[in-house]
């Protein structure tokens, strides 16, 4: 049987949402983020956090510069087997 995660700190769900600590504090006084707080210190369920993380891309995102680079090179490339050719 495993135990249960122990709640997250605001530094740790910072860490994982790849925010500022000061955007989380934000977010559960909001109650955008579901949160405990005790005195003055607030805590987080790990697993209510990591499902706040965006899927991954299927594809990776592509700059406008690395098509155009990209482009270029199929272009180059396609000439340079023209000349081969000829």
């Amino acid at each position: 049987m495993t135990q249960p995660e122990s709640p997250w700190t605001v530094s740790e769900a910072a860490c994982w949402l790849k925010r500022s600590e000061e955007w989380v504090r934000e977010q559960a006084r909001a109650e955008k983020i579901p949160g405990v707080r005790f005195g003055r210190e607030w805590r987080f369920d790990p697993a209510v956090i990591r499902a706040m993380i965006p899927a991954q891309p299927a594809e990776p995102i592509r700059s406008d510069l690395a098509r155009t680079l990209e482009a270029r090179l199929n272009a180059s490339a396609a000439r340079i087997a023209l000349r081969r050719t000829s």
